[in-house]
């Protein structure tokens, strides 16, 4: 029995249509991937619901080096800037605290102070601010309480090989600077837990509020 031409051109464009799907897919796949990519790291440009430009600063509360109780209230009158740091196991914050040595006089000359927030003492930080002749205050956070009431904790954020000394949950790496009155006038949370805002953003910032 003669085959129909037109049967088996429905036939082939059947076949090539059932080929085409494996393509389909992944290139479903890739661009759904491609989104998830992108709407992370987005959702990194703000630190987070609590910490909004334009809003006061949230009350916390952590401790001083000498372990006095200290908190955003204590800083009215003067602006500043606070850097949340992850720990002291992190070389991407080590690297970014050398960066701060590098504009911490101009942040120093407008009038602002430079805090770092971190969950433990950090002698490595200390280490590298004493090599660079700069004096950081540092708040410490060892029940990341103020990580909570900022909602910038990371649970389970701690590499498993640290956690003996560091425990499992630490805080994300966030940026703000506020003014003498406790507004935030900048906020930023890293996009990546290897990215950090350069300081000269701050700078700018201080600058303004002159």
């Amino acid at each position: 029995m003669p085959h129909c031409p037109a049967r088996l051109a429905e036939a082939e464009q059947v076949l090539n249509d059932t080929a085409m799907v494996p393509a389909i897919v992944v290139v479903v796949l890739l661009l759904t991937a491609g989104l998830v990519v992108w709407l992370l790291r987005r959702s990194g440009e703000k630190a987070s619901g609590r910490l909004v430009r334009g809003r006061r600063i949230p009350e916390f509360t952590v401790q001083t080096g000498d372990g006095e109780a200290a908190g955003p209230s204590d800083l009215r009158g003067l602006p500043a800037v606070l850097i949340f740091l992850r720990g002291n196991w992190c070389p991407f914050c080590s690297a970014q605290v050398e960066d701060l040595t590098r504009h911490y006089r101009q942040i120093n000359e407008l009038g602002a102070r430079l805090i770092l927030v971190v969950p433990k003492p950090q002698q490595t930080t200390r280490r590298v601010a004493d090599l660079f002749g700069v004096d950081f205050t540092f708040w410490m956070d060892p029940d990341l309480t103020a990580a909570r009431a900022l909602g910038i904790l990371h649970p389970g954020g701690v590499p498993a090989d640290y956690r003996d000394d560091y425990g499992s949950d630490t805080l994300r790496p966030v940026s703000v600077v506020i003014d003498s009155e406790g507004i935030i006038r900048y906020a930023n949370r890293s996009k990546d837990v290897r990215e950090r805002p350069d300081p000269a953003e701050f700078v700018k910032v201080l600058e303004r509020l002159r």
